[in-house]
């Protein structure tokens, strides 16, 4: 399939996706949504710089040279089967048909690319299959797909914006605790290095005024923008029964139907914080470690690129599997984990347990063994969670 056919049959189906999930969405469920305003502007403006520097050839084989001004990492919970695409119905019309400001997500190999049509239909949604460590032995942050990930996140002129669940599975626990996070998020906002071009114009006022001091947003790195959201695990619940493949978008009550509520939540952009850039480059320098290159080609003049490779070969197995590098992994993983505890907390729940945060926890008798469906693939945890291990 030529690039330009590619494109149209992907923009074809991001559109026909996020259409029918916006009349889902606005016209059978009672959907809220909050912060949606600044999390659009962010997007506007990424798509503004985006294309300015199309406009002036900048980027690789332009006259700006270097990588682009980074990508945007949304993170949520995940509640049901649906949240995506069904969530992302509250987009904008104008962003749904521009698939340079749709997402790109993660989806499990073993269930979204198990047939060359269903392949098909998903790589054109812009899902990235993921190998996980209970259905494969090599699942890892350093598998293909978080490797192109970073080559998304990075790209020199339109570097994209990447949605994970990084609890890596459903969980539908009854008061919406979250399990911990996993380490793909931690590498996509660990590895990719500030871009060497200057700063671009600021946000427009009240857009992508990040924490920590942060210019969440400017040409300084990937910008990360928590989500939380709930009401989706009504819709598909892990105890449903046949047909399971059913959404159940009405309730019944008292011999009346009513509407499933929905809440989508958008955070405050930001960036990751400076100690741990500073902790991964202290690793990466010991290690002898860059991910930028420096080529230069030779016709009639010689030429010098620089670029990014992520590649797997090229990364010690310090980096991997050394122990400095694994406890920073989980340092930011929690940290952003942390990030969507506070819009929950917001939310009024309860505080979460302890230790709900800790995969220690997980480990325990009946925490990860289901009971019953699916072989223990899918059911009910010891803490009175649903799980679904598939999806």
């Amino acid at each position: 399939m030529t690039s330009a056919l590619w494109h149209t049959a992907s923009t074809i189906t991001l559109f026909t996706c996020g259409m029918i999930s916006k009349a889902v969405l606005h016209g059978v469920l009672d959907v809220e949504v909050v912060g949606l305003e600044g999390f659009v502007g962010v997007m506007e403006e990424r798509e503004r710089r985006r294309r300015e520097r199309v406009r002036r050839g900048l980027g690789e084989g332009g006259t700006g040279g270097g990588w682009g001004s980074g990508g945007v990492v949304t993170v949520s919970n995940h509640v049901s089967v649906i949240d995506d695409p069904l969530m992302w119905g509250i987009l904008p019309t104008s962003m749904l048909r521009n698939r340079n400001m749709v997402r790109w997500g993660l989806g499990s190999a073993d269930i979204c690319f198990t047939s060359r049509p269903r392949s098909l239909f998903f790589h054109l949604g812009q899902i990235l299959p993921v190998l996980r460590l209970h259905r494969a032995n090599t699942g890892s942050p350093y598998q293909p797909t978080f490797t192109r990930a970073l080559e998304l996140l990075t790209d020199p002129v339109s570097p994209q914006w990447i949605h994970v669940f990084p609890e890596g599975r459903i969980h539908q626990h009854p008061e919406l605790q979250m399990r911990y996070f996993k380490w793909g998020v931690s590498r996509l906002l660990l590895e990719p290095p500030p871009p060497p071009l200057p700063p671009s114009p600021s946000l427009p006022s009240g857009v992508g005024a990040g924490k920590e001091g942060t210019d969440a947003g400017s040409n300084g790195g990937i910008t990360l923008i928590p989500m939380w959201i709930q009401g989706f695990e009504h819709i598909m619940h892990e105890s449903r029964t046949f047909p399971r493949f059913v959404p159940r978008l009405f309730a019944f009550e008292n011999f009346r139907i009513r509407r499933h509520k929905v809440k989508i939540v958008f955070g405050e952009p930001t960036t990751l914080p400076q100690m741990y850039r500073e902790r991964w480059r202290a690793l990466c320098a010991e290690s002898g470690y860059s991910p930028i290159v420096v080529a230069s080609t030779t016709s009639t003049t010689t030429t010098t690129t620089t670029k990014l490779d992520f590649s797997d070969p090229r990364i010690p197995e310090t980096l991997k599997t050394g122990r400095e590098a694994q406890k920073l992994r989980s340092e930011v993983a929690a940290w952003v984990r942390g990030l969507v505890v506070e819009l929950r907390r917001r939310e009024g729940w309860a505080e979460e347990e302890a230790d709900a945060g800790s995969a220690e926890r997980y480990k325990g008798e009946g925490m990860d063994m289901l009971e019953g469906g699916g072989a223990a693939r899918r059911g009910r945890t010891g803490e009175g969670a649903w799980d679904n291990k598939d999806l």
